[in-house]
C-alpha cells in the first residue's frame, strides 16, 4: 500500500481476472470512499457459474451498506468486489492483517463501516475462478489448523474493534451478528474434530468477550 499513486486502488488475486472494461468503467465515477461493483463466479475455461449480485444505489454510507446487505443477504466480504480511494484508505489506518490467511475476514468489514460515501454500480468487472485449489476446499488437517487459527484471531480483532469505534450502541449489535455469523458459517465448514476443537476455542474466547456485549 505504501506504493500506491493512484487515487483509487483494486485488489486482483493472482488466479482471477477483471473484466477488459473494469478500469474504463470505475473511471467514470469519483469523489467516493468505496465503489462496489458486481462479480462472476467461473472455472477454469472462462465459462459463468454464478452472478454475484449485488443492489445498485447511489450514494450511501458504509454502515447503512452493511445494514442493507444482511438484509437482502447480499454480503461481500472479499476485497476484489471493491474500489478503494486512497487517501480515505490512510487517513483511517486501513489493512488487511498480515501473517493470517482469510485476512478480509476483517478487514473488508473495518473499511466498509468508516465510509461515509459508498456507490454501488450495476456491472460485472470481476472472474473469481473456482479451481480445486480454494482454501476451503483443500481441507487437509494443516490447512484446517491454520483456517481456524486465523479465524480466531479475526473474531478477537472485530470484537475488539467494534468495541472502540465511534457508532451507534444499535450498530454494534449488527456488526456482532456478522461476526457470530461468520463463525457459525466457518463452523460448518469443519469436520467434527475439528469442529468440537473450535467450539471449545470459542467457548474460552467468549468468557473473554463478555465485557463487549
Amino acid at each position: 500500500m505504501s506504493k500506491v499513486k493512484t487515487d483509487y486502488f483494486i485488489f486482483v488475486d493472482s488466479d482471477d481476472y477483471i473484466m477488459p472494461d473494469l478500469m474504463e468503467t470505475i473511471e467514470k465515477y469519483d469523489n467516493y470512499d468505496i465503489l462496489s461493483f458486481k462479480s462472476y463466479k467461473v472455472d477454469d475455461n472462462g465459462k459463468i457459474l454464478e452472478k454475484l449480485e449485488k443492489e445498485t444505489f447511489e450514494l450511501i454510507d458504509g454502515q447503512s451498506f452493511m445494514r442493507h446487505s444482511f438484509r437482502t443477504n447480499a454480503w461481500y466480504v472479499v476485497p476484489w468486489s471493491y474500489v478503494y480511494n486512497t487517501k480515505f484508505w490512510r487517513e483511517h489506518n486501513l489493512d488487511y492483517p498480515n501473517y493470517y490467511v482469510l485476512e478480509d475476514t476483517s478487514g473488508t468489514p473495518i473499511a466498509l463501516i468508516n465510509a461515509k460515501r459508498m456507490i454501488s454500480i450495476d456491472y460485472y468487472g470481476y472472474c473469481y475462478v473456482q479451481t480445486n485449489e480454494s482454501t476451503f476446499r483443500t481441507n487437509t488437517d494443516e490447512k484446517i489448523n491454520k483456517n481456524t487459527v486465523a479465524y480466531l484471531f479475526h473474531y478477537d480483532n472485530l470484537s475488539e474493534y467494534i468495541t472502540n469505534f465511534d457508532c451507534s450502541e444499535k450498530f454494534k449489535i449488527i456488526f456482532r451478528d456478522y461476526i457470530a455469523n461468520s463463525i457459525l458459517w466457518y463452523g460448518t465448514t469443519l469436520p467434527r474434530k475439528h469442529l468440537n476443537e473450535f467450539v471449545k476455542e470459542l467457548n474460552l474466547k467468549d468468557e473473554n468477550h463478555k465485557k463487549y456485549k
